[in-house]
């Protein structure tokens, strides 16, 4: 048995939709505004941390950009930038639980909201073990997996909202009929358990 949502048409033992590699497409499709303003909020003001003391070192020559970006990594500024972001993507997402009106997007919500949550805690004890546990010898693996961290933030956090976005938007129409299908369903159950009766 499947069922139909604006984001696609996918299976009951499923909990993505069926085209949830194109969520972030999908979204931007169809609404444009909002996914530019999460872009423009959460990647260009939100990493402002980040680029802001690059930029800078690049243009006034105090510094150079290569020395400012180790400063970053050093003080674990790429994990600081996930553990806040994704905080705030699943507080969102798990506040919205209880005024979701379409049952079959609970499913897809908390899933992405654990999994987020899993990179939550990653990045925490990561950051912990920069900071209380220097060791010269794997700096550069910490470094690489600062930005893997923050990478992968960008993309679930992302998914996480255009999916979210694209079930609770979803279709009007495609809800209506998705309740229209459960009660005839239970009709029909009934009108069965009456005739046993008879």
């Amino acid at each position: 048995m499947t069922q139909t949502t604006g984001a696609g048409t996918r299976s009951n033992q499923s909990l993505l939709p069926k085209d949830w590699a194109r969520a972030p497409f999908v979204w931007c499709v169809r609404e444009p505004h909002a996914f530019l303003i999460f872009v423009v909020v959460n990647f260009l003001f939100g990493t402002l941390g980040l680029w802001l003391p690059l930029v800078n070192a690049a243009l006034g020559g105090h510094s150079t950009f290569h020395s400012e970006l180790k400063k970053l990594l050093e003080a674990g500024g790429f994990y600081m930038y996930a553990v806040p972001f994704l905080a705030a993507t699943v507080g969102v997402v798990f506040s919205s639980l209880k005024q979701e009106t379409a049952a079959h997007a609970l499913g897809t919500k908390i899933l992405f909201s654990f999994s987020a949550m899993s990179i939550f805690v990653l990045c925490v004890v990561f950051l912990q073990i920069q900071v209380l546990v220097p060791a010269p010898s794997v700096e550069h693996l910490n470094y690489i997996l600062q930005v893997i961290a923050s990478v992968v933030t960008v993309i679930v956090a992302l998914y996480m909202h255009a999916i979210t976005q694209n079930e609770i938007g979803g279709s009007p129409q495609a809800d209506m009929e998705h309740n229209a299908a459960n009660l005839q369903v239970r009709a029909q159950s009934a009108t069965v358990s009456r005739k046993d009766f008879e």
